[in-house]
C-alpha cells in the first residue's frame, strides 16, 4: 500500500484500516456495478454507463491502494474486456451512427485510451 500524506503510516500499519479500506472497495465495486447495469437509458446527448464508469476508474480510482485489490482488479478487467468489444462494436457501426466518420474515430480514439490506462492499472496489479 502507498503512504498516506507526508506520514509513514500505511492501511496495511492497521489491521482495523485494512478491514474497512478493503470493505470500502466492496462499496465501491457494487456501487460502479449498479451504475453499469442500470435500465434507465443512457443519455442520448451524453456518455453510455459503461463510458462512466470507465472514465472513473481511470481518472478517480486509480490510486495504488486500490490496485492492490483483487476484488477491484476483477472488475477493472471486467471493464477492459467491455470496452474492447465497444470498439470493435463502433469500428463495425455505420459512420451516420455516429454522426460522421471523425466523429467516430474521435470515440474510438478516446476509447483506445481509456482501455489503455485500464491495462495500465490491471499490469500494476500484477506488478
Amino acid at each position: 500500500m502507498g503512504y498516506s500524506f507526508d506520514t509513514e503510516l500505511t492501511i496495511n500499519c492497521s489491521d482495523r484500516a485494512y478491514d474497512d479500506f478493503y470493505d470500502l472497495v466492496d462499496v465501491i465495486i457494487a456501487k460502479l456495478k449498479k451504475i453499469e447495469k442500470d435500465t434507465e437509458d443512457d443519455n442520448e446527448f451524453n456518455t453510455s454507463k459503461l463510458e462512466n464508469v470507465a472514465m472513473i476508474l481511470v481518472e478517480a480510482l486509480n490510486a495504488n491502494e486500490f490496485i492492490q485489490n483483487s476484488n477491484f482488479i476483477k472488475y477493472v478487467e471486467h471493464i477492459h474486456s467491455r470496452m474492447e468489444k465497444l470498439v470493435e462494436t463502433v469500428k463495425n457501426a455505420k459512420d451516420e451512427d455516429w454522426e460522421d466518420a471523425e466523429n467516430k474515430a474521435k470515440h474510438i480514439s478516446a476509447y483506445r485510451k481509456i482501455i489503455k490506462n485500464l491495462k495500465k492499472m490491471i499490469n500494476r496489479h500484477e506488478d
